[in-house]
């Protein structure tokens, strides 16, 4: 049974990190070290995650270091693994009891890289995330088709893959640090695989504020990997044009569901009827982060 090393970065999350901590104790699988790194957190929970240190001495480390954003918090994490196997679960996420044990059977051949599709845990849900929730039951489901890319929490890595391509790029502090990630072990000839039986819960962003920061990095985070990769250019001609067709549609997907809403009176519940205005938002937020990135940057 191969030892693997679980990864939980946090910062200002003292409210959920615990729950993330004991999902992991609570595993099937039982030859793991779990290594929580705090990312500078103001007034986080230093006492508690001591406390785990106490309980779980051997089982669980804890790290606390000056802000470095997320690539930062993980490398630190990578650092002190002596898995064959590396983990990654985020501090407000949530892992099923066989996750563990679920993705180290589900490795083969020369895949460095396991990844699991994630649910939602939160209730109860608060407007924000009933209407998220919603838009995602209502998308075509990619788990499994998607061999390009992932999403670190929730995905295990190979030890030996770091050795050969890097560790986290640090210049990704907010956001497509795993994108990077991926596109580095794309390049080198290895492959990714969803393991859909392996699963992580995950909680949506609760408020409009945070959602349009999450979404905003997000943006930012593409032309970040624009000015590493210069493979993945498009010129701002083409974020405009994207822009506007996303825009159009949404809003005549907006003014359809509208109509069902009054007149037909299909999907009458308010998380329907603000599916769409909500997409609009976070499209807005998202190209608003590419344009920043683009000042930032002077990629045009």
């Amino acid at each position: 049974m191969p030892k693997v090393s679980v990864i939980i970065t946090t910062y200002n999350r003292a409210r959920y990190i615990c729950e993330a901590i004991d999902s992991v104790l609570s595993q099937t699988y039982y030859d793991y070290e779990i290594i929580i790194v705090d990312d500078g957190s103001r007034g986080g929970p230093h006492e508690i995650l001591e406390e785990y240190t106490k309980k779980y001495s051997g089982k669980v480390t804890y790290v606390y270091q000056v802000n470095k954003g997320i690539s930062g918090a993980r490398n630190a994490g990578i650092r002190r693994a002596k898995g064959e196997f590396v983990a990654f679960l985020d501090d407000d996420d949530v892992a099923d009891k066989d996750w563990l044990e679920q993705i180290i059977n589900g490795f083969l051949g020369k895949e460095v890289v396991a990844c699991t599709p994630k649910n939602l845990s939160t209730k109860p849900m608060t407007l924000v995330q009933a209407i998220l929730a919603f838009k995602n039951d209502n998308e075509v489901d990619d788990i499994g088709k998607n061999r390009s890319s992932f999403a670190t929490t929730g995905t295990v890595i190979r030890s030996e893959c770091f050795g050969q391509i890097g560790i986290f790029d640090e210049r990704f502090s907010t956001a497509a640090d795993d994108s990077d990630l991926a596109y580095r072990i794309i390049s080198a000839g290895y492959k990714i695989r969803y393991v859909p039986n392996a699963v992580i819960y995950y909680r949506y962003r609760d408020n409009l504020f945070s959602l349009w920061k999450q979404r905003y990095e997000y943006g930012k985070g593409g032309i970040n990997l624009i000015f590493k990769h210069r493979e993945a250019y498009k010129s701002i001609l083409n974020d405009i044009f994207t822009f506007l067709k996303r825009i159009f549609q949404l809003i005549a997907r907006s003014v359809t569901r509208i109509f069902k809403f009054l007149i037909i009176k299909k999907n009458r519940t308010l998380s329907s009827l603000l599916e769409h205005p909500l997409s609009i938002y976070c499209l807005l937020a998202h190209y608003s982060g590419r344009l920043g990135g683009r000042i930032e940057y002077g990629i045009w």
